[in-house]
């Protein structure tokens, strides 16, 4: 359940500030970072789109651009040379550059920097098309929430897995069980967890919940936990009927939110996956 590059996901939970302007340099065209796009997301790869706002630009559609991109200052691992649409205006041009990042190859650095206000991105580097080539500086701060930065609503089938669940022990007030999860982190480093809260949701009706604390979410590989979970039990006799005519087995999904330890902040990351919920005595 880790994104965006996780990034996309975990950044689009992040409060954002006033971004400031790209320092200036003799020969340089400068910019601003409006927009990041998480456009696809693979176990291994995130693609993205960089929509960068130039003072100039050369004059043709398609370029290349080589250089850096970083986050919170860190250089992250995007595939060179990186292209670009670019797009003359009646001031200055629009470039989008198609990002393909490796996720293995995230530093933990862009972990241990990560801010709590705003996603920090830098392009340096030059821009190249048939008709010339210029050096280009940008920087912005993206703000969620606002089209400037999107990216899945939830995690789901790529980076999570519900496993199903479990509920028994029929009691006056409540039953408990738990629920099966497995989370894929694509990253080479461990991702601390303040707290997963999360719920089992069947028919439009929460069935049942939980919290659990003191999660690691190891790097490179597949993690699967145990979640406990109590149903109220007026909420399942409110799904009795499905209950008789399903032989005990509900059609759900686990929905929630992962509260990840970024630098000098939390970050809530919504998870939204389908499974089975079985009830019995």
């Amino acid at each position: 359940m880790v994104a965006p590059l996780l990034l996309a996901a975990l950044l689009a939970a992040i409060p954002a500030r006033t971004p400031a302007p790209a320092p200036a340099a003799p020969g340089v065209v400068r910019g601003r970072v409006v927009g990041l796009e998480l456009t696809s997301l693979t176990k291994s790869r995130a693609f993205l789109f960089l929509r960068v706002a130039l003072a100039s630009a050369p004059p043709a559609d398609r370029q290349t651009f080589r250089g850096d991109v970083l986050l919170w200052g860190v250089p992250i691992p995007a595939s060179l040379p990186i292209g670009a649409a670019v797009q003359q205006l009646p001031r200055g041009a629009d470039a989008v550059l198609l990002l393909d990042v490796d996720l293995a190859r995230v530093p933990a650095a862009v972990l241990q920097k990560a801010q709590g206000d705003g996603l920090d991105v830098a392009v340096r580097g030059t821009l190249e098309g048939k008709t010339g080539k210029v050096a280009i500086r940008a920087t912005g701060t993206l703000k969620p929430g606002t089209p400037a930065l999107k990216g899945p609503p939830a995690l789901g089938a790529v980076l999570a897995r519900f496993e199903g669940a479990r509920l028994s022990g029929l009691s006056l007030r409540e039953t408990r069980g738990e629920a099966r999860v497995a989370l894929l982190n694509p990253f080479s480093f461990d991702l601390p967890v303040r707290e997963i809260t999360y719920a089992l949701v069947s028919g439009g009706r929460t069935v049942a919940s939980g919290r659990r604390t003191g999660v690691r979410i190891h790097g490179g590989r597949t993690n699967e936990l145990t979640l406990p979970v109590e149903a109220p039990n007026r909420e399942l006799l409110a799904v009795a009927g499905s209950l008789v005519g399903s032989g005990g087995t509900l059609q759900g999904r686990l929905v929630g939110f992962v509260t990840l330890k970024l630098g000098t902040a939390d970050v809530k990351i919504p998870f939204d996956v389908a499974g089975k919920i079985e009830v019995t005595r």
